[in-house]
């Protein structure tokens, strides 16, 4: 026996996942935006905006642990397919989505501003809410900030996806 492999165990190695997933987390934390980019590029160059690029991986990094969520939010918030099949966008209705519009056409792309003018016009709050309009903007129930979101997205992008939700909710 070499000495430089006494007392080596020969089992197979191990892994947790989540510890996996915990340190891949931190490294994407640490990675600048043109590192970030340089990662993701190959899988998402043909879905992402080149010009929205910088503001896509400052939205997605925090949700972000391997390259396949890249891609997922990259198909998620720049496709034509909305969740209007969700059982509180089918609660909410036309109406909120009539009001988004109004807020979003009124208040710009200012998030407080937007939920604070559907809350008052709809009478809803917490889920019913910020829920509706997450859906449609990102496609899944948890994600991304809003204001992060809307800049992502910008004013014209947000308002195709809410005015197709309310056309659809019809």
């Amino acid at each position: 026996i070499n000495e430089g492999t006494v007392g080596l165990v020969k089992a197979a190695s191990r892994f947790d996942e989540n510890q996996l997933n915990f340190w891949q987390k931190a490294v994407i934390q640490e990675q600048s935006h043109h590192g970030l980019w340089a990662w993701m590029a190959p899988r998402v160059k043909t879905i992402v905006p080149n010009d929205k690029a910088h503001a896509f991986v400052d939205t997605i990094r925090d949700n972000c642990v391997v390259l396949q969520d890249a891609e997922d939010w990259a198909k998620r918030l720049f496709s034509e397919e909305l969740p209007l099949e969700h059982p509180i966008v089918k609660e909410v209705g036309k109406a909120y989505f009539t009001q988004a519009i109004e807020a979003v056409k009124n208040e710009g792309l200012e998030a407080k501003a937007i939920f604070d003018s559907i809350k008052q016009a709809q009478n809803v709050g917490g889920k019913k809410l910020f829920m509706p309009m997450r859906l449609i903007l990102s496609g899944v129930e948890h994600g991304p900030e809003m204001p992060k979101l809307f800049n992502l997205l910008g004013q014209n992008l947000v308002l195709d996806k809410l005015q197709r939700a309310e056309e659809r909710l019809s």
